[in-house]
């Protein structure tokens, strides 16, 4: 959805009424809601963001990093997810 330069009142109302009545709205929301679920399974614990975050520690624990008692048996004692959980 676009509004030119030239706004006017009437267009941003029905732009608007668009966005929270109409059908093209239902479908932002719906996708809104499949990026929010995709980026919530990507933080949990066993998530391709968490897995890539652990990675890149281990990688740099391999290669001789200062602190080595952040890891529990190549594994992060405190993942991701519990820095940030969205409420459902």
């Amino acid at each position: 959805m676009e509004i030119n330069g030239d706004v006017k009142r009437d267009q941003v109302g029905k732009l608007v009424r668009e966005l929270m009545e109409g059908e093209r709205g239902n479908e932002m929301k719906k996708k809104a809601m499949e990026w929010k679920t995709k980026a919530y399974e990507a933080a949990s614990p066993s998530g391709s963001s968490c897995r890539n975050f652990e990675n890149l520690l281990a990688s740099r624990h391999s290669l001789g990093a200062k602190n080595r008692n952040t890891f529990e048996k190549g594994k992060l004692e405190v993942s991701p997810l519990h820095l940030y959980q969205p409420k459902k």
